[in-house]
């Protein structure tokens, strides 16, 4: 059941908070209603996200499910598997109304993000994701000598009680008053 190819219909598969679920109900009464319906579907033939139980282990977690064809699913028990960035990728999302997340473990980079938003009705949650990534396994080349001359041009401004307004956006610029200034020269001229 958990590998979303036994057939069961989708829970939840709407996008918004269905007013039935706002009502008291009990494990019995949903299990009445769902386990009663026919299947959308024979067993291993095809993949439909369905009702999720517990996984035995690891392995089985991540273990990406094939159709009975061996066609891949692209993924495991509670997980999308793939890649991004050209590396191998578990991701999981969730939804409520008016709320998103999405976690993605990088497995072979030692590295997990997780985005989460309030959205409804737009997938900026995969955009997001993808951004990040992008930016974290694939970093954009950087000039690190002009990044330190920039850094320390701004650090001697500050020593001075100046900033060149021109560095920063227009909520630093209005942080960077007359009081803050003479403070940041206060404090870093005696640092040398």
């Amino acid at each position: 059941m958990l590998s979303h190819t036994s057939g069961y219909e989708d829970y939840a598969p709407q996008d918004y908070l269905i007013p039935e679920w706002t009502k008291p109900t009990t494990p019995e009464a949903i299990l009445d209603r769902w386990a009663n319906r026919p299947l959308n579907f024979d067993p291993g033939t095809r993949w439909q996200s369905a009702i999720r139980t517990m996984f035995r282990s690891y392995e089985e977690f991540t273990h990406a499910v094939k159709l009975k064809n061996g066609k891949p699913t692209h993924y495991a028990l509670g997980l999308q598997t793939g890649e991004m960035a050209g590396t191998p990728m578990r991701t999981h999302s969730g939804e409520v109304s008016g709320f998103l997340s999405m976690d993605s473990v990088f497995p072979g980079k030692n590295l997990g993000i997780a985005v989460l938003l309030n959205e409804d009705g737009v997938d900026l949650i995969s955009a997001v994701m993808r951004e990040t990534v992008s930016l974290l396994l694939q970093p954009p080349e950087v000039d690190e000598e002009r990044q330190e001359a920039a850094v320390r041009k701004i650090v001697t401004d500050l020593r001075t009680g100046q900033i060149d307004p021109a560095l920063f956006t227009g909520n630093a610029n209005s942080y960077f008053i007359e009081t803050t200034l003479s403070d940041y020269r206060t404090s870093l001229q005696s640092l040398g």
